[in-house]
């Protein structure tokens, strides 16, 4: 008994002198290797197939139909010789063609004339363009003779002279700048001293200068030599 004992103390005398020896220093640990692991196939089982899209129609592209342009082309110049015997022949016009004359039917009543004057062609002259007469009723109680004298354009001339004749006399009168529509010249007529008594005829009027038409037979007409007014107009014109 005592024998075993002591085995047992022995024992637990190395036993503690080995815990009492110095530990050893612990070897550094090395950093554990990456696992290579290998890429995971998957089967044709596990592969999960989207289904395919459907092709989606064509867009429609729109056509572009051009549209017509107009396009202008100058004309191209062509120089075409003309004989000389082609050429036409242009006279120029020097003067506007006169105004139409314009006549009062009363005239006629009263016999009174227009007498137009001999010219040749190409000749200038006075040319009557309006001739006019005026009752009681319209005169005012005047008993004229008036007149206007125009250019070839219309436009009135002043200081041109009229020569107012009768049986056994005449008198000029002078063309004023007066303001229109007043005439620019006028003669007061008296009544018929002539026989047949009161009776209509003793005036006649042209234009000085060129030769003229003619405006004759005027007068107060009866009964008793009434008030009454001629109004006229002439023109200086090429025939």
């Amino acid at each position: 008994m005592k024998r075993v004992l002591l085995l047992i103390a022995g024992s637990c005398f190395l036993l503690s002198g080995a815990a009492c020896a110095a530990e050893p220093t612990p070897e550094p640990m090395r950093a554990p290797r990456p696992t290579r692991t290998r890429p995971v196939v998957p089967t044709s089982s596990e592969i999960i197939t989207s289904p395919t899209p459907s092709p989606r129609p064509p867009t429609a592209v729109p056509t572009l139909v051009p549209t017509a342009t107009r396009t202008l082309i100058p004309p191209t110049t062509t120089r075409t010789r003309i004989p000389a015997t082609a050429l036409p022949t242009f006279v120029p016009t020097l003067n506007p063609p006169p105004r139409p004359l314009v006549w009062d039917p009363r005239l006629n009543e009263l016999k009174i004339e227009y007498v137009p004057a001999n010219v040749q062609p190409g000749e200038r002259y006075w040319r009557l363009t309006h001739a006019e007469f005026w009752a009681e009723q319209e005169n005012q109680g005047k008993n004229h003779i008036f007149v206007n004298v125009l250019d070839e354009n219309g436009a009135r001339l002043i200081g041109e002279t009229i020569t107012i004749e009768w049986l056994d006399g005449s008198h000029v009168i002078t063309t004023e700048d007066k303001p229109a529509p007043e005439y620019s010249a006028n003669f007061p007529m008296d009544i018929n001293h002539y026989p047949p008594w009161h009776s209509l005829g003793a005036y006649r009027a042209r234009v000085n200068g060129l030769p003229s038409d003619i405006v004759q037979g005027m007068g107060r007409p009866p009964p008793k030599s009434r008030p009454v007014v001629y109004l006229l107009t002439f023109q200086r014109t090429v025939r």
